[in-house]
């Protein structure tokens, strides 16, 4: 008796294929606009900004350094903060830092 239960209450094999395309193929194009898509356009961004980077501009490290960039190398960049003066690879700098917009915030 138990084992007949189990039977009815087994899915039926045909038509398993279409039905798991028919599920997760909207999951993933949701998954893809939502997480994917906006990841790729962030880091084109960044790529872009950095590439922009200039002597005398202003940045914010990823560790949350604010200074302005003294000389400019291929791979990294000399900046000073206050009275320090720091080599920073580009990939580590988080943005240009715009000082009118943060005191605005504040």
């Amino acid at each position: 008796m138990l084992f007949t239960l189990i039977q009815q209450a087994a899915p039926s094999a045909g038509g398993s294929i279409m039905n798991s395309l028919l599920l997760f193929g909207p999951l993933i194009l949701i998954f893809y606009f939502l997480i994917l898509r906006p990841q790729s356009q962030q880091a084109k961004k960044h790529k872009a900004m950095i590439a922009e980077l200039q002597r005398n501009d202003e940045i914010v490290t990823r560790g949350g350094i604010i200074g302005k960039i003294k000389k400019v190398g291929d791979e990294e960049l000399t900046i000073t903060s206050g009275t320090s003066e720091f080599k920073v690879a580009r990939a580590m700098v988080a943005a240009k830092h715009d000082r009118a917009a943060a005191n605005d915030a504040g």
